[in-house]
């Protein structure tokens, strides 16, 4: 570490880890609904790292400019989880309907 280690540090370490957690389990789910909608396997892996990929990049550029990187990241944090339960809800509608048959 370039300075020292503080309480502030430490606080917004835990709360970038609890975001990026966050945001890291709806990705996957986005992607196991993207792999369940192709049935198959490598569409899920590959979807998973290019949204990691893609999610990742955005949200550290923005957690590197100070201003404004909490408010975004909570908007992005809000964005996935709303992807997220989208995701799961029509998941379920089609697991509900294969029961079904």
């Amino acid at each position: 570490m370039e300075d020292r280690f503080t309480v502030e540090l430490l606080l917004k370490t835990i709360q970038v880890s609890i975001v990026m957690a966050v945001i890291s389990a709806t990705i996957g789910i986005i992607a196991m609904g993207i792999g369940y909608t192709k049935k198959s396997v490598p569409t899920t892996i590959i979807s998973a790292v290019l949204l990691a990929s893609l999610y990742s990049n955005i949200a550290f550029v923005n957690i590197d400019n100070a201003a404004g990187a909490d408010l975004f990241l909570m908007i992005f944090m809000g964005i996935t989880i709303t992807a997220g339960s989208i995701t799961t809800t029509v998941l379920i509608k089609k697991v509900n309907h294969m029961e079904a048959e």
